[in-house]
């Protein structure tokens, strides 16, 4: 059986909050109420290549997890267009999930560089991407979870 693993996208895949950090507009939670703002973000450094790696493992199977802005329900379509954007359409195809409540899911690992919206209470392994000293890059990520399955 495929183990499960949760990516959140933005700050982990897609650069949203440091994308240009003198930039007012990324300070803010207005950056998400503009329309096609992720035509703006680029992904996070070592990101996509460890997606690739990750979704090529056939011990894994990978869902990117997203917390839209409630009110601004553009944004939850904007997600998955970059998404597609960024990885071939059949390896991503039905696998981006909005949550706000990441406690309730059900899977092996969470990739994540926030505890906000249940992460410190995902029932399989937080890694906290970042913060963590064991983890304070994808690299270690992928070393990680490549040592787990061997």
């Amino acid at each position: 059986m495929k183990k499960i693993i949760y990516i959140r996208l933005d700050g982990i895949i897609a650069n949203f909050e440091k994308q240009n950090p003198n930039h007012q507009l990324f300070k803010t939670d207005m950056a998400e109420r503009i329309p096609s703002i992720y035509d703006l973000v680029d992904p996070v450094n070592g990101g996509i290549e460890a997606v690739h790696t990750l979704l090529e493992m056939s011990a894994y199977e990978l869902y990117f997890i997203a917390t839209p802005h409630w009110d601004y329900p553009e944004t939850w379509s904007e997600k998955r267009i970059w998404l597609e954007k960024l990885f071939d359409s059949k390896q991503v195809h039905k696998r981006l999930i909005l949550c706000h409540q990441k406690q309730l899911l059900i899977g092996d690992y969470l990739i994540d560089d926030s505890w906000y919206n249940g992460a410190m209470r995902f029932m399989g392994e937080w890694i906290y991407l970042g913060a963590d000293p064991k983890f304070s890059g994808w690299d270690e990520v992928v070393k990680y979870l490549v040592k787990e399955v061997e």
